[in-house]
C-alpha cells in the first residue's frame, strides 16, 4: 500500500474488489482484499474434541494448514446404514492453500476413527491480506516442519 492508503500498483494486482456481500466484482468504495484463490477453508468433524484437537495439532506441526478454529460440540443429523442418527462431535475449520488439501484428506481418511470421515475443503473467497500471508508463510513448506518467519496475526 502507498503512504496515502491507496495500493501502490504491485499490491493493486495482488488485490481484487469485494462488495459487502460478498460478491466479487470491481474494486469500489475502498474495499480492498488480497488475491485468495490459493487459500482454503478445510472442515473436519469427528466424535472426540479431544482426538480433533490432537489431529489439528499434527497438521500444524506438519506445516500443512496455518491454524484451526474448533468448536468443541456441535450437533450433526445424517443418515447411516439405513437409520438416522442425532448426535454431537467436534468441528474444526482449518486455513491453508490448496496445494496441502489433498495431504490433509488422506490423512484424515488414514487417521480418523470413523469409516468415512466427514471432511471438505472450501474456498477462502475473500480475507484480511497480512492473515492471508500468515497462512501462505505457514504452510509454505508443508511436510517439512519448517514455515516461513513471521509474526502470528
Amino acid at each position: 500500500m502507498g503512504r496515502d492508503g491507496a495500493p501502490d500498483a504491485e499490491t493493486r494486482t495482488l488485490l481484487e474488489g469485494v462488495r459487502a456481500d460478498g460478491v466479487s466484482g470491481n474494486i469500489t468504495d475502498g474495499a480492498l482484499a488480497m488475491r485468495t484463490d490459493d487459500l482454503r477453508e478445510v472442515v473436519i468433524t469427528a466424535p472426540d474434541p479431544a482426538w480433533l484437537a490432537d489431529f489439528t495439532r499434527g497438521l500444524i506441526a506438519d506445516h500443512l494448514c496455518a491454524g484451526s478454529h474448533q468448536i468443541e460440540s456441535i450437533r450433526v443429523i445424517y443418515a447411516w446404514r439405513g437409520e438416522v442418527h442425532d448426535a454431537r462431535e467436534a468441528r474444526v475449520a482449518v486455513r491453508t492453500r490448496i496445494t496441502p488439501v489433498e495431504a490433509i484428506i488422506e490423512r484424515v481418511r488414514a487417521e480418523h476413527p470413523y469409516e468415512v470421515p466427514g471432511v471438505v475443503a472450501l474456498p477462502i473467497i475473500a480475507a484480511n491480506p497480512d492473515y492471508a500471508r500468515w497462512i501462505r508463510d505457514q504452510t509454505a513448506h508443508p511436510g517439512t516442519g519448517q514455515a516461513i518467519a513471521g509474526r502470528i496475526p
